[in-house]
């Protein structure tokens, strides 16, 4: 939509092809009203449909098109931004058994958002630690589900979800169960029962840098359950592509150029969770203006690049250490580079830099817990002088970081 959006204000031809019966990929139907209200969304598509980007719904690439099929249209580049819609397996018995009452998080999420029906039963468990998970948990609590049960393999300090997440998810009374992980499924009769679970333990440091979870020898037990929700990861549905010859990595994502997200066809560009793997709407959002920038210059004969906002911003992020202090080696270096009366900061974003302007953050009106009985918006905007507080602490990043560059 972003990238669309960016295009047609360029004056180009530009058409969406969704699979979907709605606009909007995850945004529309991966998050939940209460995180982002159907009408603030629906404000936004129209903005976009009304300057003139035309969406065709229903249309699914490698079945209604083919790169061929565009080109014979007239079509002469191409954006894929198809999300990663795919859910990840947990590998554990019975899962590939179709038992009813066994619901992947995203298609839980499109399902509910799509307006399809759901129905609430006395206890569902959800498995995984990510906001995906919490998005899963937060919503069968709105829908009317008695029990709600969250299964995390590690500890509370390791759980990857926002901590504003967890915490309004601990308010809604979401029972979370560290050092657990599932086993089996059981069902009777085709219908899911409960969960084979086994009590975990914090072993030595894997690869992600966390302490990897160890099964407990001898500790299983089981959790009964009408529905088993997984949440642990997503996947992206790239076939169609790669049989059109777009690189996939080892992964399972598109391969692109780092510097204009042009794949190995060329007019053939990807961005978003398809490259990246699952990450925030902002930074799908970012992917869709960098790519705009980068195809229009691909039509114009020159070499498509991602534009110069995105390269200052890769490259504060690979400076590495942070020096709060001007000393020698700093001074040293500015001479080297010819900046001029300006000390050398490197940015350290895990860097506390204390309360910004002398203000603390201030706290955002949340709706009343025993009011979230259905999917009204639950974090309120800021009150007008809030507004202006938080606007002026942010206008002084340059207490964090400060990029400069030589003269010429």
């Amino acid at each position: 939509m972003a990238a669309a959006y960016k295009l047609r204000l360029k004056g180009y031809r530009v058409t969406i092809f969704e699979t979907l019966p709605v606009p909007g990929g995850m945004a529309a139907v991966g998050i939940p009203p209460y995180r982002l209200p159907k009408d603030i969304l629906n404000r936004d598509i129209e903005v976009i449909t009304r300057a003139g980007v035309e969406i065709v719904y229903n249309t699914r690439y490698g079945r209604d098109l083919t790169s061929q099929s565009l080109k014979d249209r007239g079509y002469e580049a191409m954006f894929i931004a198809i999300g990663s819609h795919g859910d990840s397996k947990m590998g554990i018995e019975g899962e590939d058994q179709g038992h009813d009452g066994y619901v992947p998080g995203v298609v839980f999420l499109r399902d509910l958002n799509l307006g399809r029906p759901i129905t609430p039963h006395k206890s569902v468990v959800i498995v995984g630690g990510g906001n995906v998970a919490m998005d899963c948990a937060r919503s069968a609590f709105r829908l009317g589900f008695k029990e709600v049960h969250l299964i995390y393999r590690r500890t509370r300090a390791e759980i990857p979800a926002n901590e504003e997440e967890i915490e309004e998810a601990e308010k809604e009374g979401i029972q979370f169960h560290y050092l657990t992980n599932p086993t089996k499924l059981i069902a009777k009769d085709g219908k899911l029962v409960g969960v084979e679970m086994i009590r975990m333990e914090l072993g030595e440091t894997d690869a992600s840098g966390r302490r990897a979870p160890v099964p407990v020898k001898g500790s299983e037990f089981v959790m009964d359950c009408d529905v088993v929700i997984p949440a642990i990861g997503q996947t992206t549905e790239f076939e169609p592509f790669k049989a059109d010859g777009v690189e996939v990595s080892r992964r399972g994502t598109i391969v692109v150029d780092p510097d204009s997200l042009q794949t190995n066809v060329a007019g053939v560009f990807a961005g978003g969770d398809c490259v990246t793997g699952p990450r925030t709407l902002i930074e799908a959002l970012a992917a869709g203006n960098e790519a705009a920038c980068a195809i229009d210059l691909y039509l114009h004969g020159e070499k498509p690049q991602r534009p110069d906002s995105a390269k200052v911003e890769s490259a504060v992020k690979s400076l590495g250490s942070y020096s709060p202090r001007e000393d020698a080696a700093d001074s040293t270096l500015r001479e080297r580079r010819g900046i001029r009366h300006l000390p050398v900061h490197v940015y350290e974003g895990a860097r506390d830099v204390g309360v910004v302007g002398g203000r603390e953050r201030p706290h955002q009106p949340m709706l009343a817990v025993a009011e979230r009985l259905n999917f009204d918006e639950v974090e309120f905007g800021y009150p007008g002088d809030d507004a202006l507080s938080e606007a002026e602490r942010c206008l002084r990043c340059y207490r964090v970081a400060l990029v400069a560059t030589s003269e010429g």
